[in-house]
């Protein structure tokens, strides 16, 4: 065989490795494929000393200053291999030519051609019944002839594409006369997409953008059907206005409710001023009533130092979610979250719809504050709209004005002060002004044994109206805590078993681990010294005459790397020292451990008087590869709720009569034991193959019974409805 090294400074030689790579490396976009701008505006650099040129005949012809390789003719350079039966050479006029079972691989692309003809000097030439597959999204490319018409242009005769290993492909779709100009749009006729080898859909001609920047255009349409809301169709428009600014109007058709209008707004000024705003309306008709949804959110910076935020949540009937559930929450909303797949996608839209029903109450908010050195000034307006009825007895405050003193130190000590003013409004109730000043004086020493101590002081000044009238409350909270930690850490874990018997358990080369043990005292007394007969607009209003006694101790672990396993268990109870007949506060419980086997958490208070729970917070879930399943516990005697919920996934594939079937199963049930009926239930399942997957989900409530699919193709897209 012979062998010809081409060096760094022979300039046609040079010419020839760029040029081949640069060509050969030009990845093709098509028709239909939403990444294809990414295959076409892909730049691709590349240098390398030298390129090796070997065949078993290598020859040079002097009069017509042409280089030949026959047989087994192979250039490498670096990463790059190109292979052919034959590669020519022209020097005179820069034409070089690759026949016969021509391939060309590097890190990124590999492409299998019958001929390949290019230009060195022009960058222009063809590639002859051409397959290409790109690496990196596994897009398999088999079409006719490509050609290089201009440093941009680009025209493919005919192709099929598809992302699918298998031949014959689940899916590919197909098109002919295929041009393409960089950074601007792709253009095909006769557009096809097949399933397996059968036409599904069909368009004559075909314009897609081939930019990065968004795009104005029609967003992928939702479909399903509810009991509640019958068959449904939402499809929406996006308007891409500037860079930093879009609009999306949507429409929504439900067959026992009407048409549903939408509008979202987003825009950036600058990283730190931005915002969305979103407006809904449908008209029941079913029920003849209408529906308004607002929402909108502004991060804000202003002159002088000034920044906050603005956010309006409010609906014009408080059982608008009862109704209509969630109108806010799109598909497209989760377009950014660039790994999410139609299973977590599912996932997250219950658990989104589900947190939205639930709510008790809608909050908006208008926050500005201005920074001072150790210090700040704020301006809040709150508003509360309630979703379980009427709103007029919710004290709405609007605003409040408020400077808070940093905290400072000096030696042990260190004071911090906040000062507030708020205007109250009810429209059912008395309402008025409050101000508030609150300085806090802290002491701390001791390393071993810590020990702190506060002195806050609490004036409050009342403007009431209806009636009106003048209250003024003044309190001094006193408190002083000891508290300390023993720590002790351990090598391995060893358990006897006998007098001569012993277990470590299996937990790598190191099974070193930390535990703390954190015992704490603390004393707090609160002397009302002046107590108005005010109303309670919040927390600040309700703080009661005490003196006790709070003890605690908490239990910590971690450190075990080969579970990954971190525990936390804290025990408390208060002692009431005004209180004679039962002085001890429910006994609570919280605690929490994490590992890669199980998760475990709980919150729960005991009342040894009744012997019996109060609140009972607390779940479970067992994990492994092949999934995990949980239950959880929601108890809570003074409202009378008690719910538990049972959650699981399998993670396929799943071993099926001796078949390994690629089917992932996950679900979630929340029953109410009061009642003794199933709050809500929801079932999801996906099955993937490995370019494409299906997904079924039901969802089940007493008033409500709600089924979708969904198809993913991948490389291509989904589809819900």
């Amino acid at each position: 065989m012979k062998r010809n090294r081409f060096p760094k400074g022979e300039d046609k030689s040079e010419k020839l490795k760029k040029i081949l790579l640069k060509l050969l490396k030009k990845p093709i976009a098509y028709c239909l494929l939403p990444t294809a701008y990414c295959l076409l505006l892909t730049t691709f650099s590349y240098s390398a000393e030298s390129i090796d040129i070997s065949a078993e005949e290598l020859e040079y012809n002097a009069k017509t200053n042409t280089y030949i390789a026959r047989s087994s003719a192979r250039i490498v350079a670096q990463d790059i291999l190109l292979i052919a039966n034959e590669i020519t050479l022209d020097r005179a006029t820069s034409d070089a030519v690759a026949i016969g079972d021509v391939y060309y691989e590097d890190n990124e692309t590999v492409i299998k051609a019958d001929r390949i003809e290019l230009n060195l000097e022009t960058k222009l030439g063809t590639i002859y019944n051409s397959y290409i597959f790109y690496k990196k999204d596994n897009y398999h490319l088999r079409g006719g002839d490509l050609r290089r018409l201009d440093e941009k242009s680009y025209h493919l005769n005919k192709a099929t594409v598809t992302t699918c290993d298998a031949i014959p492909p689940p899916w590919h779709i197909s098109g002919r006369d295929i041009k393409a100009i960089k950074h601007k749009h792709l253009t095909a006729r006769d557009t096809t997409f097949y399933i397996k080898n059968i036409p599904v859909f069909y368009t004559p001609y075909f314009w897609m953008p081939l930019t990065k920047k968004r795009q104005t255009g029609f967003l992928v349409p939702s479909i399903g059907s509810s009991t509640t809301k019958g068959f449904f169709y939402k499809q929406g428009f996006f308007w891409a206005i500037e860079d930093n600014k879009d609009l999306t109007l949507y429409l929504d058709y439900f067959s026992k409710k009407g048409f549903g209008k939408g509008l979202e707004y987003r825009y950036i000024i600058n990283p730190d001023s931005r915002g969305n705003l979103w407006v809904y309306h449908l008209r029941d008709n079913e029920l003849e009533r209408d529906f308004f949804e607002f929402k909108t959110h502004h991060d804000l910076k202003l002159p002088s130092d000034v920044s906050g935020y603005l956010r309006v949540n409010t609906i014009n009937t408080f059982d608008y979610y009862s109704i209509l559930g969630s109108t806010s929450l799109r598909d497209s909303s989760f377009s950014s979250l660039k790994s999410i797949n139609l299973s977590a996608l599912e996932s997250l839209v219950f658990d989104i719809e589900r947190s939205e029903r639930l709510r008790k109450y809608l909050e908006s908010n208008l926050y500005l504050s201005r920074p001072f050195q150790g210090a700040k000034a704020y301006l809040l307006g709150q508003y509360r709209q309630s979703l379980e009825g009427s709103s007029k007895a919710i004290p709405q405050s609007l605003p409040e004005v408020g400077f808070i003193l940093n905290t400072f130190s000096k030696g042990p000590a260190s004071m911090n002060i906040t000062i507030k003013a708020n205007n109250f409004l009810k429209e059912e109730g008395q309402g008025g002004q409050r101000i508030d000043i609150n300085p806090n004086l802290y002491l701390g020493y001791g390393r071993a044994i810590n020990i702190t101590q506060r002195i806050s002081i609490r004036e409050t000044a009342y403007l009431l109206n209806n009636p009106s009238e003048d209250e003024e409350r003044l309190l001094l909270e006193l408190s002083s805590k000891v508290s300390t930690r023993f720590l002790k850490r351990y090598s391995s874990l060893i358990f006897p078993f006998g007098e001569s018997t012993s277990f470590i358990f299996p937990f790598g080369e190191s099974t070193s681990f930390l535990h703390a043990i954190e015992p704490s005292l603390e004393y707090k007394y609160t002397p009302i010294l002046n107590n108005g007969d005010v109303t309670i607009f919040d927390s600040i209003d309700s703080t009661e005459e005490t003196s006790t006694i709070i003890y605690s101790i908490t239990n910590r672990f971690e450190g075990l790397r080969y579970t990954n396993l971190s525990s936390r268990l804290r025990l408390s109870q208060r002692y009431n020292l005004l209180e004679d007949e039962r002085p001890f506060t429910p006994l609570l419980l919280e605690g929490g451990l994490s590992s890669n086997l199980i998760d475990f958490s709980i919150n729960a208070s005991y009342n040894f008087y009744e012997a019996e729970a109060d609140d009972v917070f607390t779940n479970i879930k067992i994990k492994s590869r092949m999934g995990y399943i949980g239950i959880g516990k929601d108890f809570r005697r003074s409202t009378g709720v008690d719910q538990y919920t049972l959650e699981g996934r399998i993670n396929g594939p799943l071993p099926i009569f001796g078949k390994d079937i690629p089917f992932t199963i996950s679900g979630k049930i929340w029953y109410d034991m009061k009642n003794s009926v199933v709050q809500e239930s929801t079932i999801s399942t996906i099955y993937r193959k490995q370019c494409w997957a299906l997904t079924a989900s039901i969802v089940k409530r007493p008033e409500e019974y709600q089924i979708s699919f969904g198809i993913e193709f991948t490389g291509l897209g989904a589809l819900r409805w």
